[in-house]
Order: C-alpha cells, then sequence, then structure tokens
C-alpha cells in the first residue's frame, strides 16, 4: 500500500466522478513507492463493489482522462 499515493488522491479535487476517484483510491491501495500496480479486474470489482465491466469501464475513463497510464506487455496490464 501507498500512503503517499493515496494521500495524491484524497488532497485532488479530479477526478470528480465518485465512481472514479474510488477506483482510483484502490489503484492507489495497491501501489507501490513508484506508482505501479498490478490489482486483477476481480479485486479491483470487488473492492468498489462494481461488476467486472464497470471496473473496465471506469479504468478506461481514467486512462483516457490521463490519470492512470495502462502498460500492456506480455499479455498483462500494469497500472500507474
Amino acid at each position: 500500500m501507498s500512503l503517499s499515493w493515496m494521500s495524491r488522491v484524497w488532497s485532488s479535487e479530479c477526478p470528480a466522478e465518485a465512481a472514479d476517484r474510488l477506483l482510483l483510491l484502490a489503484l492507489a491501495d495497491s501501489a507501490n513507492e513508484i506508482g505501479v500496480c498490478w490489482p486483477s479486474m476481480a479485486t479491483l470489482a470487488r473492492r468498489c463493489a462494481v461488476t467486472r465491466s464497470a471496473a473496465l469501464r471506469t479504468l478506461a475513463r481514467l486512462e483516457a482522462s490521463g490519470h492512470i497510464e495502462c502498460l500492456r506487455t506480455s499479455g498483462k496490464r500494469n497500472w500507474s
């Protein structure tokens, strides 16, 4: 868990959408000290109390808005 990344989310006004903010906090909670994380879709969906498809849509919005970056390597995704 990275308290510094979670603090960044809490102190920011963006994203304003509650679902986006919650998922960003879930990612921050999983992040290492440099901000990289690799939680499963099942974990993110469970933590945010949403379906897998809702979590995927939210991740896509966060990536499109520049809040996160998805690094795709060898069939796996890392979020930072």
